[in-house]
């Protein structure tokens, strides 16, 4: 039970921060035509990116060692 909530956090908590920096991905994009404005979002997408990925691993080496117990 408590895996089953685990993963469907961490879908969700991916989906929105995937979408999330996607929207602002294309918000600057779109908006300013800039080229500083499309490094910055990407910047941000990179940021949500390494963001998510720290905590699924975070979480998953927890959840390893909660098993192991």
């Amino acid at each position: 039970m408590y895996c089953f909530v685990f993963v469907v956090v961490v879908f969700f908590r991916f989906l929105f921060l995937f979408f999330f920096s996607c929207f602002i991905f294309i918000m600057f994009y779109f908006v300013y035509y800039s080229l500083f404005y499309f490094l910055l979002s990407f910047f941000f997408l990179v940021i949500f990116i390494y963001h998510f990925l720290h905590f699924f691993f975070f979480f998953s080496i927890s959840l390893f060692f909660l098993f192991l117990l």
